[in-house]
């Protein structure tokens, strides 16, 4: 999908697409330029950035952590729902 589909899927702005690729919550996009295009695993990172907001983590935290661990911030979300339901805790 290209970022206009991206963004019309996550009602955000083009702005918000490439501040969150600035900031290492999504990968870059396949492709170049106008060329560039979205996929699944676009689409997981950004509904893994808004579970982190709504579970009150840090986004930038959780990317760090996934940054020194080699993990994906999808990955990271699924083992602290794991953490949760089995110890009732999270990690980082």
């Amino acid at each position: 999908m290209g970022i206009d589909d991206l963004c019309e899927r996550f009602g955000v702005t083009r702005n918000t697409v490439h501040s969150w690729r600035r900031r290492g919550v999504i990968p870059p996009p396949y492709g170049k330029s106008k060329g560039a295009w979205y996929g699944r695993a676009h689409v997981e990172a950004i509904e893994a950035h808004r579970a982190l907001q709504h579970n009150n983590v840090s986004t930038k935290d959780a990317i760090a952590f996934c940054h020194e661990t080699g993990i994906t911030l999808a990955q990271y979300i699924k083992t602290r729902e794991q953490a949760i339901q089995t110890f009732g805790i999270g990690i980082a």
